[in-house]
């Protein structure tokens, strides 16, 4: 019983950090805790399988709760918590660092809010002796209250950031106007607030997707899942370094316990290269190859690429900005739509395919379509582009291949093509211009037959059509995998013919004054470079003749 009271002291403490367990569930500024009215969860099943030096301590919950194992040796002298805030139902707490041959005694607790823990009644488990033979147990001693440590969780709020904590933009090719750096950030107490810092400047506030939230304009689009987060700099944000930089993100939980993530990252101007493809499987490392702008995407088994979460517009970009009339095929594979969120306000029905000619997402006042964006962080204006083709749930019901055009509208369909899923399709889209305008065509057709002579769309005219602009994989509310990538430039209507490229005779300055510079005017898009064509290659990007392109293919080796 004296152990029972001993650990129990510290139960509190471990699991929600309050200063001490004879502090009547009173937080640190002294004001009582309200109750959760969440009731605290049932154990069971608990097991202890030990080793010499280790022991795996196991059980099972009736609803999700934290984890936590209190435990001590047969002086105790000390009161040692293993555990996580993590609410799971399957638990399992290694524990090392033991003593052969010793004898533990402990408490396995669980928690499911403040005042709704539970814990197990104190057991004893004897580590395995040297040379792995068993041991008996020995008598515990009596506690003595003036060994009980201090156990105050201090742990802040857990800042994954997607695709790591070193990254490059610009190196590729600047798919936007934007350098997004995308993750999540959970804690079990809840986010008072987020906020990053660019270079040691001001600190700049993110939102933090709430899916569980009521849809509004800002809400359950591009942070669709709770706790993701955006962070979005602009190409001529006037703290982004050409060279390295430094963003810190700052979150604070309900406890007012703290977190700092440093990112260092990587942003070359002036690179702008020439149509490529990807091949997936020679890929370790999906941004030395695109950009993700929503969504964490993964490389598959199979040698594709997948958005990891069925979401609002998941979108991976590739290319350059300054891209104008080039032709893009990648086969895409359709699992299933989400037609349950995916119909809800704002989605508007589930979807897959890509968009041409992007540059990036709009605020109000931005482009020639500002007075439709809410001001939201981040910026949720997806027009103008050039036009996005792709087969989906028109109205949320009507499924048809089809192209979308700037006033949110169909502007072209084929009502009678139908896609099945678990099948792969080749998605082949064109952009052209003609008479200064913009025109697409777009063609669809089951992998392993005969590439149809015909398109499905052809010669469509997309009003507000952007001039130039990367191309975007778009998964809508879709569970799908998008295969290697091929794009071609187009003179004239027709691809380019391979032709043998010359040496490399110039690379990318760091200095601003002699690199191109970005317009701050979204309106404005950027022009085509006219220096001497030259092949770029990943490790070091060459300026690249725009009336030369070429196609070449990238092959990442660098590990994520």
């Amino acid at each position: 019983m004296k152990l029972r009271l001993l650990l129990s002291c510290c139960i509190v403490t471990l699991l929600f950090g309050l200063s001490a367990a004879t502090s009547s569930l009173a937080t640190n500024d002294e004001q009582p805790v309200v109750p959760t009215n969440v009731p605290p969860p049932i154990i069971s099943n608990v097991q202890v399988k030990v080793e010499a030096t280790s022991a795996t301590v196991t059980w099972t919950t009736d609803s999700p709760a934290t984890s936590a194992v209190l435990f001590s040796d047969t002086s105790l002298s000390t009161v040692v918590p293993y555990g996580t805030t993590d609410k799971v139902t399957e638990h399992k707490i290694v524990l090392n660092d033991l003593e052969p041959g010793t004898t533990y005694s402990y408490m396995v607790i669980s928690a499911t809010g403040n005042e709704s823990v539970s814990a197990t009644d104190p057991d004893i488990f004897v580590t395995l002796g040297p040379d792995g033979e068993v041991v008996p147990p020995t008598v515990i001693a009596e506690p003595s209250p003036t060994t009980v440590p201090s156990l105050a969780d201090t742990s802040g709020p857990t800042i994954d950031v997607w695709y790591g904590d070193d990254q490059e933009f610009g190196q590729s090719g600047v798919q936007q106007r934007w350098i997004n750096i995308l993750g999540k950030v959970t804690d079990p107490d809840g986010i008072a607030s987020l906020t990053y810092t660019l270079n040691g400047g001001n600190q700049r506030t993110l939102r933090i997707g709430n899916a569980s939230g009521p849809a509004g304009q800002c809400t359950n689009r591009r942070l669709y899942n709770k706790g993701d987060f955006a962070i979005e700099i602009g190409i001529n944000d006037s703290s982004l370094n050409v060279g390295e930089n430094t963003v810190v993100i700052r979150a604070e939980d309900n406890d007012g316990q703290v977190t700092l993530e440093e990112v260092t990252f990587t942003y070359t101007q002036g690179f702008a290269p020439g149509i490529f493809n990807i091949d997936w499987s020679d890929v370790s490392n999906i941004q030395d190859v695109a950009k993700s702008v929503d969504g964490d995407w993964e490389l598959t088994e199979d040698g594709d690429v997948t958005a990891v979460d069925i979401g609002y517009d998941r979108l991976l970009a590739i290319g350059d900005q300054s891209w104008q009339d080039y032709e893009v095929t990648v086969p895409v594979t359709v699992r299933g739509f989400d037609n349950e969120n995916g119909v809800n306000f704002p989605s508007g029905g589930p979807g897959i395919g890509v968009i041409m000619r992007w540059q990036g997402h709009y605020g109000p006042g931005e482009g020639t379509l500002g007075s439709r964006w809410w001001n939201c962080q981040p910026r949720m204006g997806y027009a103008p582009f050039g036009v996005l083709g792709w087969y989906r749930a028109v109205g949320g019901t009507d499924y048809k291949l089809h192209f979308y055009g700037n006033s949110d509208q169909v502007i072209a369909s084929d009502e009678d093509f139908i896609l099945d899923f678990n099948t792969t399709y080749i998605f082949k889209l064109r952009v052209e211009t003609v008479d200064g305008q913009g025109r697409y065509s777009m063609k669809v057709w089951e992998e392993g037959t005969t590439e149809p002579s015909s398109w499905n769309l052809q010669n469509v005219l997309s009003p507000e059509s952007l001039p130039n602009g990367s191309l975007l994989l778009v998964a809508h509310h879709a569970d799908a995998d998008f295969g290697d990538v091929q794009v071609v430039q187009l003179v004239d209507g027709s691809p380019v013919t391979p032709t043998p490229t010359p040496e490399p005779t110039a690379t990318p300055t760091s200095d601003p004054s002699v690199t191109p510079t970005p317009t701050t005017d979204p309106s404005v898009t950027p022009t085509p470079t006219t220096d001497p064509s030259v092949t770029p290659t990943p490790t070091t990007p060459s300026p690249l003749n725009e009336t030369t392109y070429l196609p070449i293919i990238i092959n990442a080796s660098t590990d994520e």
